[in-house]
């Protein structure tokens, strides 16, 4: 199955995306219970409240742990639409377009095409280094989203934790990033804001309920927010 099949299957629904960072460990899930979230990677492992969408970088995060040998995660029978990125299983190469577990999508850096974005598409953009919500945040868009809430996508930090304080059943145990690299904080502000942007041209509002970009690349933030208040009726970013 393809991502463009799930073209406004929640039309005019308020959507929640929620992601694993460090705040999500003291937010009170059981309020969405009834609502449309998308948990980013294995956020809905949180609370069976996080579905029925999961947008995943990898199909393994279902799992119990790091191999297809181990089994669904519980939480995964809350998931009724798991997206993911074309990316291998079971030893191929990608995730054929006509699986019948996974909605699959491509992913690109060329962020300068989000502009013609559809929501007749199978791809998603991101910045380079970037962050499941740049995706996330499409996927709502996607999806039909009326209003989009932010929940757990800190985008930095806090007290030295990159992750909300749950079993994450092995899965980023010991994370080590490609080539030594390290999380760059400012690529995920810098496509957010993009992605923002983009979904205030289409009229869709969406408010942070957590520390949604943090508080560096302040310049960068302090210009869009100016660039907000001068047009009535724009977009609340949460900053």
């Amino acid at each position: 199955m393809r991502l463009s099949d799930l073209t406004n299957i929640f039309e005019g629904r308020d959507i929640y995306v929620v992601g694993t960072g460090p705040s999500a460990s003291v937010f009170p899930f059981e309020v969405l219970y009834d609502q449309v979230c998308i948990g980013l990677n294995d956020a809905f492992k949180l609370h069976p409240a996080v579905g029925p969408v999961a947008l995943m970088h990898h199909h393994l995060y279902s799992r119990n742990g790091n191999s297809t040998l181990d089994r669904f995660h519980d939480n995964f029978r809350f998931v009724t639409f798991p997206v993911v990125k074309e990316s291998g299983r079971d030893g191929d190469p990608i995730i054929p377009a006509d699986d019948v577990l996974f909605y699959t999508y491509k992913w690109s850096h060329n962020m300068e095409e989000l502009p013609t974005q559809t929501k007749l598409t199978d791809t998603l953009f991101y910045t380079p280094g970037g962050s499941a919500l740049h995706a996330g945040l499409q996927l709502a868009w996607i999806l039909g989203a009326r209003r989009i809430f932010v929940v757990g996508c800190d985008g930095t930090t806090l007290g030295g934790k990159h992750y909300a304080n749950f079993d994450k059943n092995g899965f980023r145990d010991d994370e080590v990033l490609k080539r030594n690299e390290i999380r760059n904080y400012d690529s995920y502000v810098d496509g957010t804001l993009e992605i923002l942007r983009f979904l205030e041209k289409k009229s869709i509002p969406v408010l942070n309920l957590s520390g949604l970009i943090g508080y560096h690349n302040l310049e960068l933030q302090l210009d869009v927010i100016r660039t907000f208040r001068e047009r009535p009726g724009s977009i609340n970013n949460g900053l």
